[in-house]
């Protein structure tokens, strides 16, 4: 009788103990799962905040494509993309500031004002061609005030998404730490512990897989465009970047093709987005396979892209007539015959400068005047001329 009591009594124990542990961990638990849970919608609030910051300088992209469309063809249809891109950066710039921390309210300010001058000063050149010429509109554009407010508007958009992609990735360490930390306890105590130790194991894998899963793709959809999977203009700039520092060491001659794709604009407009995505689709898919492995093929934004070149050693004009060539032979069913060309600037380091911002300035001059080339010898020939963008 003794025995047995004492053996009541250790179960007694045990079954208090277990009970302790489990309310202490239940308890644990769902603090550990509130944390979680706060720290996935913080992580979602800085990743809203990274897409409008990106959304920003895209908008006045867009509206800067459809200025240079309308200052070099003097055709309204590139006003409906220019005035398109103005009215979304007005949203777009009220949900920068709404989503920034208060911390930033003076970069937020900064951004604001240097969008508005980027946009008066698009408006100045179209005003210009209008009553004074083209002649005009281009002495603004040469005076690279628009440049730079991009500049300054990309330098801090920049500093903010890398600073929210840094307390984003910090945020998601914390989770899986937090999670491993509180897992640990659930290795002692009575078979109910162990059984919720496996349960509790079993999830903290599934949350860490996920979590690295979510990583992953976040880190691709940063570095690259959404539609055609392409590297996009950052992860462009900072390849380019790097790649200058190795050719300035290697003493190796590199080169930087900007290309704008001839007669998308109609393809868009008179046969939809839902086309224009096709059109835009195969092209990445030909320049994925006529490019070299060691080449870096980007997506710049709307209907441009950029192609690096590390080891530029011979002459890069078969290299582009090979482009041209095979973007005009595309015949994607979608495109119901529509046929598309493109124009190719090329500038070349150290030649044409020693910095990314020169090279792909002078490629993309290049391009312009190469585009303008075209169309005034189609013009000359009497050859209808298809509508460029």
């Amino acid at each position: 009788m003794k025995y047995e009591r004492r053996v009541r009594w250790f179960m007694v124990a045990m079954f208090a103990v277990t009970a302790a542990v489990f309310i202490g961990e239940g308890a644990a638990f769902k603090q550990t799962h509130q944390d979680y849970v706060d720290t996935v919608d913080q992580v979602d609030r800085i990743t809203e905040r990274i897409r409008i910051s990106r959304r920003v300088y895209l908008d006045l992209l867009n509206a800067e494509t459809g200025q240079r469309g309308f200052l070099l063809t003097n055709n309204p249809a590139y006003l409906q993309p220019f005035e398109h891109g103005i009215s979304q950066l007005s949203d777009d710039l009220n949900a920068f500031r709404q989503t920034q921390p208060a911390r930033r309210a003076a970069l937020v300010a900064e951004v604001e004002q240097l969008s508005q001058a980027k946009v008066d000063e698009l408006r100045k050149t179209i005003a210009l061609l209008q009553v004074e010429g083209f002649s005009a509109a281009q002495a603004v554009v040469h005076a690279d005030e628009g440049r730079i407010y991009m500049e300054g508007i990309r330098t801090i958009l920049e500093s903010v998404i890398i600073e929210d992609e840094q307390q984003r990735t910090e945020l998601n360490s914390g989770m899986g730490d937090s999670i491993k930390s509180s897992s640990l306890s659930w290795r002692i105590g009575s078979a109910a512990v162990l059984i919720a130790l496996t349960l509790g194991t079993i999830g903290f894998w599934r949350v860490s897989a996920r979590n690295a899963r979510l990583n992953e793709r976040l880190y691709h959809e940063s570095k690259h465009d959404s539609l055609t999977d392409l590297p996009n203009r950052s992860y462009f700039r900072q390849t380019l970047d790097y790649m200058l520092a190795v050719a300035k060491r290697e003493r190796l001659r590199t080169a930087v093709l900007y290309l704008d794709l001839d007669g998308f604009k109609a393809i868009n407009d008179e046969m939809g987005h839902d086309k224009g995505d096709v059109a835009l689709v195969e092209v990445a898919n030909t320049l994925r396979e006529l490019m070299r492995e060691s080449d870096f093929v980007a997506r710049l934004g709307g209907d441009e892209f950029a192609i690096l070149v590390p080891t530029a050693d011979g002459d890069l004009i078969p290299m582009c007539q090979r482009i041209q060539a095979a973007i005009q032979a595309l015949t994607p069913p979608a495109l119901e015959g529509r046929r598309l060309g493109a124009s190719v600037g090329v500038a070349m380091y150290p030649q044409d400068g020693d910095t990314a911002d020169r090279l792909l300035e002078v490629a993309d001059q290049r391009m312009f005047e190469r585009k303008r080339a075209t169309k005034a010898h189609a013009q000359h020939r009497g050859a209808p001329v298809a509508a460029h963008g």
